[in-house]
């Protein structure tokens, strides 16, 4: 069934190709694999194979607005949505470390 397929595919994180830096060592976060549904090279991080079988082919909207029931398959787009539809204004969270002592 596809939703089998689709599990053993999420579930398979196998494969891929690096790419080699000057050094001649592999970078294993730089690689290009290909969606076994649409065929789409999906370049980037690790998990980037994974958000787009997520969003585009399993349709999941994980992040749901705090406002409304609208839901989205990346928060930043949920960010746009309520800052465009809710006038939302984020509260910016304090920096870690400034470099200077307290």
């Amino acid at each position: 069934s596809r939703s089998g397929e689709l599990k053993s595919l999420m579930d398979n994180k196998a494969g891929g190709s690096g790419s080699s830096n000057p050094s001649g060592r592999k970078r294993s976060y730089i690689y290009s694999r290909k969606c076994e549904f649409c065929g789409k090279i999906v370049k980037g991080s690790p998990s980037n194979l994974q958000n787009h079988i997520n969003a585009v082919h399993l349709q999941r909207r994980r992040f749901q607005c705090h406002f409304c029931e609208m839901r989205f398959t990346q928060s930043g787009h949920r960010l746009c949505h309520m800052r465009k539809e809710h006038n939302f204004q984020q509260k910016f969270k304090r920096s870690r470390n400034t470099g200077t002592k307290e």
